[in-house]
């Protein structure tokens, strides 16, 4: 992993596990996705972002 992006994909954790754990967060989350989405899959992506579990985020590749 490229050593300019560790510290960028950390932040990027601490701050969707912090955004998971706000008391507005399902009016934040329709804000920027709109109501017409599984609900379910995205209850499962915040329990996953509040434990620390970002798995389901894509790959990053940084192209010299």
């Amino acid at each position: 992993m490229n050593i300019f992006l560790n510290p960028v994909l950390a932040l990027t954790h601490n701050q969707l596990s912090a955004f998971s754990g706000v008391e507005n967060f399902w009016d934040l989350f329709d804000t920027a996705f709109g109501t017409q989405y599984d609900h379910t899959t995205a209850a499962n992506i915040r329990f996953s972002w509040q434990t620390g579990d970002l798995h389901q985020l894509p790959q990053i590749e940084v192209i010299d």
